[in-house]
């Protein structure tokens, strides 16, 4: 696997998890890995990207966003076995 490949998915599963507990922003992440062209970056890219609404309307509730989280985590878990 090339060098930068792996340095870009070690990075993106460390801003993932910083995301998941809320130390950066959606939009850091976002502006940080939208022009990536590796494929397990932009799948977590995508499942940030398209964060739900917790409440109101279209809001998902308490299982849809815990599902939304678990999703993130499994790709968080899909970059880091691929650099091992």
């Amino acid at each position: 696997m090339d060098e930068y490949i792996k340095e870009e998915r070690k990075r993106a599963a460390t801003k993932g998890e910083a995301y998941l507990r809320k130390e950066i922003t959606w939009e850091e992440f976002i502006d940080e890995f939208n022009d990536s062209e590796d494929e397990l970056v932009m799948i977590l890219f995508d499942v940030i990207e398209h964060e739900p609404p917790r409440s109101g309307l279209f809001g998902v509730g308490d299982m849809g966003w815990q599902q939304y989280l678990d999703n993130i985590r499994s790709a968080i878990y899909e970059l880091e076995e691929s650099i091992k």
